[in-house]
C-alpha cells in the first residue's frame, strides 16, 4: 500500500497539479500539447519515484509512456464519439489507476522484500517510513480536495448546462474559491461531522453569493456545485478516515 500511495501521488502531481488550463486545452487540440503534458507527468513520476532508487525512476518513465497512450486514445475518441465529459474523465482516471496498480505489482514482484525503511530518501531526511507515508497521504488528500474535486464538480456542470460548457473551463478565481470552500467543508466534516448543519448553511450562503456575484451563475447552479462539493468531501473523509 505504501508503494501504491507513492505511485498515486506521482500521478496526481503530473496529471493535475502540473496541468494548467492552457496545457489541458493544448492537449486536446494537438499532439504537441499531449507530448508536453506527458513530459510533465513523466518528470513528476520519475522525480517522486526516485525515492525507490534507479528502478523507481525507470518505472516512472514507463508510467509516462502508458499515460501518453491512454490520453492519446482518449483525445481521439472524444473527437469521434460524444459522451459526457465526466464519463471520459472517470474512464481516463480508472485506466491510469489500473496501470499504476499493475506497475506496483511488477515492482513488488521484482523486489518482494522491498521496504521504504531502506530508501535512500528516508535515510537522508531522517524520519520513520510511517511518518513519511502519513505525509504522503495528507498531500494526496489535499490534491484530491483542491484539484481533482474542483474538476469533477465543473465537469458535472458542463455536462448538464450547455451555457457553462461554452465558457472557459474555469472562470478567473473560480477554481481557487472552489478549492478553498472544499477545504473548509472538509474541516467542518472532520471536526464537526457531516450532520452539523449550521456551518454548512453559513458556508452555503457565502458560497452562493460569491458564485452569483463573480461568475453570474444562475440561482440553481450554486446549490448543485455546493452539494456536489459536500458529497465529494464526505466521500474523501470516509475513504481517508
Amino acid at each position: 500500500m505504501d508503494i501504491f500511495l507513492l505511485f498515486f501521488l506521482a500521478h496526481l502531481a503530473g496529471d493535475f497539479v502540473l496541468q494548467t488550463n492552457k496545457i489541458a486545452a493544448l492537449k486536446m487540440s494537438s499532439t504537441k500539447g499531449l507530448i508536453i503534458h506527458t513530459l510533465l507527468v513523466s518528470a513528476a513520476a520519475m522525480a517522486l519515484l526516485s525515492i525507490l532508487g534507479a528502478n523507481g525512476i525507470a518505472i516512472g518513465f514507463i508510467s509516462g509512456v502508458f499515460h501518453f497512450a491512454i490520453d492519446y486514445l482518449k483525445t481521439k475518441l472524444q473527437k469521434k464519439i460524444y459522451i459526457k465529459g465526466l464519463i471520459y474523465f472517470l474512464l481516463d482516471q480508472a485506466l491510469h489507476l489500473i496501470v499504476i496498480a499493475l506497475l506496483v505489482k511488477v515492482f513488488l514482484s521484482i523486489y518482494a522484500n522491498y521496504s521504504l525503511e531502506s530508501s535512500w530518501f528516508i535515510t537522508w531526511i531522517g524520519i520513520a517510513a510511517d511518518d513519511f507515508i502519513a505525509g504522503v497521504r495528507l498531500i494526496i488528500l489535499l490534491i484530491l480536495i483542491t484539484y481533482v474535486s474542483t474538476i469533477f464538480v465543473k465537469m458535472i456542470l458542463r455536462d448538464f448546462y450547455p451555457d457553462v460548457r461554452k465558457s472557459a473551463f474555469f472562470f478567473k478565481w473560480e477554481r481557487l474559491i472552489d478549492a478553498f470552500i472544499g477545504i473548509l467543508i472538509f474541516v467542518c466534516i472532520y471536526f464537526l461531522n457531516i450532520y452539523a448543519a449550521i456551518p454548512f448553511i453559513l458556508l452555503y450562503f457565502l458560497y452562493s453569493r460569491i458564485q452569483m456575484k463573480l461568475f453570474k451563475y444562475l440561482n440553481k447552479i450554486a446549490p448543485i456545485k455546493y452539494v456536489t462539493i459536500i458529497f465529494v468531501n464526505a466521500l474523501l473523509y470516509l475513504v481517508f478516515f
